[in-house]
């Protein structure tokens, strides 16, 4: 899974703000930002040709946003199961982490990172340009 969350994006202007205003504009910055990183995802999944049946790739969405210790975050990850009843998220697993082989006892590594913190630190600027961009925009809804 894939995480983002509000980190230094404008934090002094919204401590600023009162928590209700803080709260949904941090709630927004999250979901444009998720979408964005839906997006990488798909065409990363695209560009390694990890598609037989384009059910993963289909399947990327994001989670509920939500507020924890650290702040507003959201997961990406892809869900659902394809048409054999296999989970998504565990064939993206399976590439981005490698599996264990039974058989031969050996565990079989992969390299193909688009679940996690590389992933992630890849697409920050994408990202972190439309956190931006909505507070933005919010601001100046704020001030009309």
């Amino acid at each position: 899974m894939a995480r983002w969350i509000v980190e230094d994006v404008g934090r002094s202007v919204l401590d600023a703000l009162d928590s209700e205003t803080n709260r949904r504009i941090r709630r927004e910055m999250v979901t444009n930002g998720a979408k964005v990183l839906v997006k990488e995802m798909q065409e990363t999944i695209q560009e390694r040709h990890h598609i037989r049946s384009g059910g993963m790739k289909q399947g990327v969405a994001a989670g509920a946003v939500y507020e924890d210790i650290d702040g507003t975050s959201v997961d990406v990850w892809p869900q659902g199961e394809d048409r054999r009843g296999v989970s998504n998220e565990m064939k993206a697993k399976i590439i981005n982490y490698g599996f264990y082989h039974v058989a031969s006892g050996k565990r079989q590594k992969k390299t193909d990172y688009f679940l996690n913190d590389k992933f992630r630190k890849k697409c920050a600027p994408r990202i972190v340009a439309v956190m931006q961009a909505t507070l933005s925009k919010c601001m100046e809804e704020l001030n009309r």
